[in-house]
């Protein structure tokens, strides 16, 4: 067959890491399509503010990944899929049914996958015997090494929020909804951490999180609404991400401006 189509992919890879299989983040620097005129300018005032499109492809090499459902693009090989049942920690959420399946499924096998292109961001972290917690909806790929199980989210403000515990050793991947340079790592040791909002995504298995009332800090009586705080506490780190609150408040505005 002749065409004028290359096989040759515009995009180029950003960073990587290479544990059972080939973990790549590439980005495509340029594109040029687009379904209709209003996505087209949302991209290209993406990329007029030098930022692009993004898209993860992972090398298996008889090798197993777990991953987020929904996301996959594409793969060539021979690759198998399987659903995969993520216990809770939570005995009320056992007994609910929560938790024994979490939209998550695994990837056996040799060959190349494509996941969905997205504008967000992704991190890549390396766990070496280690135990973090982090918010469901930013978990991406983790290797097969690496255990899941579903976190009690009884000491959250949030009691419904649903996070994930990952412990082992291997590559996991997040989408982030900034980039790295916003994410702020705040390593503890015996210290404490006092967060006023929801913007914290991670933490390390061994550092404690609790509520309190924001009338603990301060002397007016006056104040008969009760608010309330996520403390953090223990050695570790937390990353939060102070910026996202801002995204936030631009995308409510827009609404309302196009609602006018």
């Amino acid at each position: 067959m002749k065409t004028t189509i290359t096989s040759k992919s515009k995009a180029e890879v950003i960073f990587q890491s290479i544990g059972n299989s080939l973990f790549q983040v590439l980005q495509y620097n340029d594109i040029g399509g687009y379904s209709n005129y209003k996505s087209f300018k949302q991209a290209k005032d993406i990329y007029d503010c030098n930022d692009a499109l993004r898209q993860v492809k992972v090398i298996l090499k008889n090798s197993t990944i777990k991953v987020q459902n929904e996301i996959l693009s594409y793969m060539k090989g021979d690759i198998g899929i399987k659903d995969k049942k993520i216990k809770s920690s939570s005995i009320t959420r056992r007994l609910l049914g929560i938790g024994e399946k979490t939209g998550k499924i695994s990837l056996s096998g040799t060959g190349e996958v494509y996941f969905k292109p997205s504008f967000k961001y992704f991190s890549l972290i390396e766990l070496y015997d280690e135990e973090i917690i982090v918010d469901e909806d930013i978990f991406y790929i983790c290797e097969d090494s690496i255990k899941i199980n579903i976190e009690d989210g009884e000491k959250l403000l949030d009691k419904d929020k649903l996070q994930i515990k990952l412990s082992g050793s291997g590559i996991v991947i997040l989408l982030m909804n900034v980039p790295e340079s916003e994410i702020v790592r705040c390593k503890l040791f015996n210290d404490k951490l006092t967060v006023d909002g929801d913007f914290a995504v991670l933490r390390s298995g061994s550092i404690d999180v609790s509520i309190e009332s924001i009338n603990n800090y301060l002397n007016d009586s006056d104040i008969s609404e009760k608010e309330y705080l996520h403390v953090y506490e223990g050695i570790g780190e937390v990353w939060i991400l102070p910026t996202l609150s801002c995204y936030e408040d631009f995308s409510e505005d827009i609404d309302e401006n196009q609602e006018e």
